[in-house]
């Protein structure tokens, strides 16, 4: 019986084929029950794997045997690699391949960050205090459970999005935590006064003890540009201009600024940020433009899977790398911000892919529905003749997404085991940090829970390095 590239391991009861990945799926089964009650794994003098109960007799569901490939450790690194497994090799493989799995486990494999994300979304059936108690519950959970970051967006208008006011929820996320990070993920610039948000942020930093990433975002939703009276063609031009107003804001002394949109005379900012020279800024880019300004800059991106394939990261990815290289930047520098690319999806964990789908089906429908009457003005004729080519575009895309669809190429959602798959694709990519989000559409608060406790417990560990 051969095992290697392209073989199979014999299936034991049945007789039929399987691959060696069920070997490793067993293993994890009966995980627990090897490491608290003594059962072992050994080798024989055949060559072959023995599951053994403490009074030697087999496992019960486990093969007797099994035939062990020339390099059985590379085997099972490749497969729990493939489907998206941790394998404790302290605790599930004593003996002499235990051994040699600890050995392995020093390769790098490098380490992903997870935060989770907030939209507040008031989806039927909840009341909007409900909405804002709900989120604010998570955000609990995120530091208890370990995720690395929490993050908080912002939106104006409509059900989509209740969270209004991104300086209030840092602050709020602030004094609720004491050891998770706190980005804004975005900050719409054209919707605030730059001087009010410069005192703002550098409040919320000291708040948190240097805890807060600011994330920034120029806004895209026609909805909000209207109610605030603010020319949506506008948006990359004050959008500079604030950025320009922030820094100085954070960085020197006294200044003054005379521009387009805000005109400052000498004005003292204070307090300063706690973080110096300032707290780590992220922008948010779903534009070509929006990925140059960031390179230029030198900072971090940040990205959203909201419809379509995944491997749309790949082009923003290397569009990103491009410009980076064209800016001047170093392999180093590079390197550095590539451990910051952030990107948000979707993800919902159950304890099987089935389950998982039937759970998450209705709230993420109600999701893209949302998505589509906020991307998308309902005359689009009404719009600057400028924005119209790209809200018409939006609209032929909205009208090709299916559930079927969502869930071949976008979400997220199944099993730990699937779900780390979906992981490990975007680790390939080169993501560095994933934005969680795990509260979609009005999903139950138990669901969201039970989802955020296996997606910390059975996803995140494969991927801290």
């Amino acid at each position: 019986m051969r095992v290697g590239q392209g073989h199979h391991v014999r299936h034991w009861a049945q007789g039929g084929p399987t691959t060696l990945a069920n070997l490793v799926l067993l293993c994890r089964r009966h995980h627990r029950t090897v490491h608290e009650e003594g059962y072992r794994v050994t080798r024989t003098p055949d060559d072959t794997l023995r599951f053994e109960r403490p009074d030697g007799r087999p496992l019960p569901e486990v093969p007797p045997h099994a035939a062990v490939p020339p390099d059985p450790v590379m085997a099972l690194q490749t497969c729990h690699e493939a489907h998206g497994l941790r394998i404790n090799a302290r605790t599930a493989y004593p003996g002499w391949l235990g051994e040699r799995l600890r050995r392995r486990e020093r390769y790098n494999l490098g380490t992903m960050r997870f935060g989770t994300f907030f939209f507040f979304q008031a989806a039927p059936g909840l009341t909007h205090a409900e909405v804002v108690h709900r989120e604010l519950e998570q955000m609990e959970w995120t530091e208890e459970l370990g995720f690395d970051e929490i993050w908080l967006t912002e939106h104006h208008f409509i059900d989509y999005g209740l969270a209004v006011d991104p300086a209030s929820l840092a602050a709020t996320a602030a004094a609720r935590t004491r050891r998770v990070r706190i980005g804004l993920a975005a900050a719409i610039l054209p919707f605030h006064h730059p001087l009010r948000l410069a005192e703002q942020m550098a409040l919320i930093d000291i708040i948190s003890k240097g805890r807060l990433d600011v994330g920034v975002g120029r806004g895209n939703r026609p909805a909000e540009f209207r109610g605030y009276h603010v020319p949506q063609q506008e948006n990359r031009e004050r959008f500079d201009e604030a950025v320009d107003i922030i820094l100085k804001a954070w960085t020197q002394e006294r200044f003054a600024h005379d521009g387009r949109f805000y005109t400052i005379g000498e004005a003292r900012v204070i307090p300063k940020p706690w973080q110096r020279p300032h707290p780590p800024i992220y922008q948010v880019c779903g534009s070509d433009d929006g990925i140059e300004s960031s390179a230029a800059r030198g900072w971090p991106m940040l990205n959203s899977l909201l419809t379509g394939p995944v491997d749309q990261l790949i082009k923003r990815r290397d569009s990103y790398l491009t410009a980076l290289r064209k800016h001047g930047r170093t392999e180093a520098e590079i390197t550095t911000l590539m451990k910051d690319w952030g990107v948000s999806r979707q993800i919902y964990v159950a304890d099987t892919d089935a389950q998982a789908l039937a759970e998450a089906k209705d709230a993420e429908m109600w999701y893209q529905d949302s998505l589509r009457r906020f991307q998308v003005p309902e005359r689009i004729e009404d719009a600057h003749p400028s924005l119209q080519p790209g809200f018409r575009a939006a609209a032929e895309r909205f009208k090709k997404v299916t559930w079927e669809g969502l869930v071949a190429e976008t979400v997220a959602f199944g099993s730990p085991d699937t779900v780390a798959r979906h992981i490990q694709t975007m680790r390939d990519m080169g993501v560095g940090h994933v934005l969680c989000w795990m509260n979609f559409g009005g999903l139950p608060q138990d669901r969201i829970r039970r989802s955020m406790e296996l997606f910390a417990r059975e996803v995140m560990p494969h991927f801290r390095g």
